[in-house]
């Protein structure tokens, strides 16, 4: 039986929107919408530059490259300060976005809750919000965000995922899982999603084959922008262990060099300014790239400029060294 059966199958089949890399250049988010859009995909998040007045820009040519009625949100990946967070939010929800996501700190509930009051577009936060279930009290109790966050690999696997959306569902708040990471967590988000009647979306983070390895099948969206459940037992994906086997994967890290003599990842290769030209000579680009920063954000932009340079594989990790450090102790 698969999982989402045994956790009370809700649908079979949910919305999926395409989860933008960090640019520089307005033209380039706008071209990439547009493009989803005749692919078939019915929805767009962005990450922005997070300088307030150029992500306003971005987010202005790409309700223009798109038109009104498609839907788009904002993830400024805990970026502003409150005054420039209510510059950005009152601009974007002028644009009939869906939603703004993490504009402030992760743990500033104060400003939070003073800038939900200042919007009408639905804010989300918690998507790495300090501590366990229990953290989320404190959001609900000063209603500080419109919708909850989460996935399998930050909060704790599929039953503590189950359990904040039902949290949500109480008050009846949304709650958007955020994408896994890579093929397998994703399988397992797409598990819980089709379980919850209070999740509208499965987030694609783009590029999407960098969040794709080691399944026989990938989860894909159809002509509908949809993505389709599986159906075998478990967690219903084969994993493909002779490609995992035979593909090596070298790993970049791009913090400071006392971060990286402090902790890193083992194997890993701290990359300067004093190294970087050497690398770019004498790797082999056709090997698969992990780069990593502090939190995820720079490894993004620096995994899309390793992408434009040739190396045909490249991922960012997701949460950086951070998330990577708190889940190696536990």
């Amino acid at each position: 039986m698969p999982i989402h059966e045994m956790l009370g199958s809700y649908r079979s089949e949910v919305r999926a929107y395409a989860s933008s890399t960090v640019h520089q250049d307005p033209e380039i988010y706008a071209n990439e919408a547009a493009s989803m859009k005749s692919d078939g995909w019915t929805a767009y998040k962005i990450h922005p530059p997070t300088d307030p007045a150029l992500d306003i820009e971005c987010c202005r040519q790409i309700r223009e490259a798109v038109g009104d009625d498609h839907t788009l949100m904002l993830d400024s990946t805990w970026a502003s300060d409150y005054p420039s967070a209510v510059r950005v939010g009152r601009a974007i929800q002028s644009m009939n976005y869906y939603w703004y996501e993490d504009p402030l700190a992760d743990d500033d509930i104060y400003n939070y809750t003073k800038l939900r009051q200042q919007l009408h577009i639905p804010l989300m936060a918690t998507e790495y919000s300090p501590g366990g279930f229990t953290a989320y009290a404190p959001w609900l109790t000063a209603q500080a965000t419109d919708y909850l966050r989460g996935d399998v690999a930050v909060k704790g696997g599929i039953t503590a995922l189950m359990k904040t959306a039902h949290l949500a569902e109480a008050f009846h708040m949304n709650y958007e899982v955020h994408h896994g990471g890579n093929s397998l967590n994703n399988v397992a988000n797409m598990h819980a999603i089709m379980a919850m009647k209070n999740c509208e979306f499965f987030e694609v983070l783009l590029p999407s084959g960098a969040q794709k390895y080691g399944l026989a099948e990938e989860i894909d969206i159809d002509s509908n922008g949809n993505v389709h459940a599986f159906t075998g037992p478990g967690l219903g994906a084969e994993i493909d262990f002779d490609l995992i086997k035979n593909n090596k994967v070298a790993i970049a890290d791009i913090r400071d060099t006392g971060s990286y003599q402090e902790g890193n990842i083992p194997d890993s290769i701290n990359l300067t300014d004093q190294n970087i030209e050497e690398f770019m000579e004498t790797a082999d680009r056709s090997e698969h790239l992990l780069v990593y920063c502090y939190h995820g954000n720079n490894s993004m932009g620096a995994a899309e400029y390793f992408a434009n340079n040739g190396f045909t594989s490249v991922f960012s990790l997701d949460g950086g060294y951070a998330e990577y450090s708190q889940q190696d102790s536990r």
